[in-house]
């Protein structure tokens, strides 16, 4: 009875009230009977399960912008753009600038010279039919006065972030300037338009010390972070955290003696930082501008043991776009997105370095892994056992939380993680005959794309009928990088995942992606930017 009561209300309020239920919930509705089927496949209910299935999120708001079917068709073209590799167009940028210094975010390229008080930025074209070169927004700005070391930027907030050497005369290494990208005047929101970090007299001894370290800096929302991953041993590694729209003399540091190889923001209270003692430390952290906090340890994960003598020499993290913030629709870009991936669902790459510090030959062993940031964010039951019984301090072991969440390879050490994964997604440079090494001198390389998103695994048959789907296939077997003396044993992971390789070469060095574009670069033999070239899918 109450069912066909249920039924007879209107469609709009069925679709309201059904709207507060998981999409697996959905699925389920649309399997009772004909008219709940009716009903979820002709609303943005079904929208609404395709985002949750592709591990998306809505950027725009409800009653404006394109229908639910326009967006559902959309995003459902995107998607088989990329299972399949099949990109619309094909741009080829002019580089106002070819410096060492670059950022790709938001469908905006920044480029800068070391030490330069010179920046300059080009919108990205998207999949629309291409206008020209001459349609496409690039601007420069000279900012006198400040001789920038490194840039990161956020154009959902019109934000750009420089970090300069301070002044020797001050009482601090760094200045972190915050302005605007279409303008490269102070940001509005900022209500200091620069932030001081790292006080000399935490140096003892040290001269010209500004030069001696290696940094990164990274925006999450409100919050900007500063990490000085190399540092000298008074002071070890170093991390601050502002909120720099309020209270921007409130941060919060946290100086490590073992130091820092690297950090993300994982969500709006949590960081991950990596050690060089081979541990993947997981954060708390609050908001400095509201009240004095202390962030705190949560969990450590610790990675394979190695074998005697080998060290963890180095180790990066990389997750793109930032993992834990979703923007507001860009108010710099042309275009609107429509969503964005689903914050505590994203692929992080882990590179790691290995050193024999018996030989100290300087022979380093790369290797990539990739770990879907829920494992850290959402812990399995046998991990949350683990910490129940065991000390605070105890790292949990890689056997317990490592080789079903994660993938390890043989890492291509050309390739910039930062930029070549993005949501579920990573792409690579990928030689056409790795075996022979006369190969690459004399044809072009391919691209390969894996997806590690489970819907895109669940979506594909294993032995597909239509030539389209044999373009691509399905890792689930476990991959081995053998222990070969660097390893204690054999490092065994099964997390699955959807690989196809490009049937075109390309001219190209390096490979950045985000969600609707690829970025071929091409560099000389000293690293320089020849060009770049943008796919649109």
């Amino acid at each position: 009875m109450f069912f066909e009561s249920f039924l007879k209300l209107p469609v709009e309020l069925v679709c309201q009230i059904l709207s507060f239920l998981e999409y697996q919930d959905l699925l389920r509705c649309s399997e009772v009977c004909k008219a709940l089927r009716k009903i979820v496949d002709s609303s943005r209910l079904k929208y609404t399960i395709e985002l949750a299935m592709h591990r998306m999120v809505s950027l725009d708001y409800i009653g404006t912008g394109p229908s639910f079917d326009t967006r559902r068709r959309l995003l459902q073209e995107r998607e088989c753009s990329w299972k399949y590799f099949k990109w619309r167009n094909r741009h080829t940028l002019s580089l106002p600038t070819n410096g060492s210094i670059y950022e790709f975010v938001g469908g905006f390229y920044g480029n800068a010279m070391a030490a330069s008080t010179r920046i300059s930025f080009v919108e990205l074209p998207n999949n629309t039919p291409d206008p020209g070169p001459a349609s496409r927004r690039t601007w420069i700005h000279e900012i006198p006065d400040i001789s920038f070391v490194d840039f990161t930027m956020d154009p959902s907030q019109d934000l750009l972030v420089l970090l300069a050497n301070s002044p020797t005369c001050s009482e601090y290494v760094y200045d972190i300037h915050l302005r605007t990208m279409s303008t490269g005047q102070p940001h509005m929101k900022a209500e200091r338009s620069i932030l001081r970090s790292f006080k000399r007299s935490d140096l003892i001894g040290a001269i010209n010390v500004g030069s001696w370290f290696s940094v990164r800096i990274q925006v999450a929302g409100d919050f900007v972070a500063l990490l000085v991953k190399e540092s000298v041993d008074t002071v070890g590694g170093f991390l601050e955290i502002w909120n720099y729209t309020r209270s921007p003399e409130l941060s919060f540091n946290i100086p490590l003696k073992i130091g820092i190889d690297d950090f993300s923001f994982v969500s709006s209270d949590t960081f991950i930082i990596v050690t060089p003692l081979g541990f993947i430390e997981l954060w708390h952290f609050g908001d400095p501008s509201i009240a004095e906090c202390v962030p705190f340890p949560k969990a450590k994960y610790a990675l394979p043991t190695l074998a005697s003598g080998f060290i963890y020499w180095y180790m990066a993290m990389s997750a793109n776009p930032t993992t834990g913030y979703v923007p507001p629709s860009d108010i710099l870009s042309s275009t609107k997105p429509l969503c964005y991936p689903c914050p505590d669902e994203r692929i992080h790459a882990f590179c790691i370095y290995l050193l024999n510090s018996d030989q100290m030959d300087g022979l380093a062993h790369p290797f990539v892994f990739f770990v879907n940031i829920h494992t850290f964010l959402h812990p399995s039951q046998l991990v949350l056992d683990f910490i129940a019984s065991a000390k605070p301090e105890d790292p949990i072991p890689w056997e317990i939380w490592g080789p079903y969440n994660t993938r390890w390879f043989s890492e291509n050490i050309s390739t910039d993680w930062q930029h070549a994964l993005h949501g579920y997604r990573t792409i690579e440079v990928v030689d056409p005959e790795p075996s022979n090494p006369i190969a690459p001198l004399i044809s072009q390389p391919k691209l390969r794309i894996r997806d590690f998103n489970p819907y895109a695994l669940a979506s594909m048959k294993v032995d597909g009928d239509d030539c389209e789907s044999r373009r691509g296939h399905i890792v689930r077997e476990p991959s081995t990088i053998p222990a070969r003396e660097v390893f204690a044993q054999d490092v065994v992971s099964h997390l699955p995942y959807r690989e196809i390789v490009s049937e075109e070469t390309f001219d190209v060095t390096d490979v950045m992606m985000d969600d609707s574009r690829i970025l071929l670069l091409k560099r000389d033999d000293e690293g320089y930017l020849n060009s770049i070239e943008v796919l649109t899918l």
